[in-house]
């Protein structure tokens, strides 16, 4: 898959991200959302962050997922 620099690399930036659709971006961010409950356990464990911080993260991407579909609300 091409990067976006490389099928625009003089574009600005907005104008790159809209070849997402919402849909597509709402998808990604639920799809990151729960790689995050899976991932995160195993770097508190390990010491790479504390558990405010995972579920900070993970409460900021259900935000931006619950956000986004709002927005794809008619």
């Amino acid at each position: 898959m091409a990067r976006a620099s490389e099928i625009a690399p003089h574009a600005h930036p907005l104008d790159r991200e809209a070849r997402f659709t919402l849909r597509e971006l709402i998808d990604e961010a639920r799809r990151e959302a729960s790689m995050r409950r899976r991932v995160y356990p195993r770097q508190i464990l390990a010491g790479r962050m504390t558990q405010g911080q995972a579920d900070r993260n993970i409460a900021m991407m259900e935000a931006i997922a619950r956000r986004l579909t709002t927005l794809a609300r008619p």
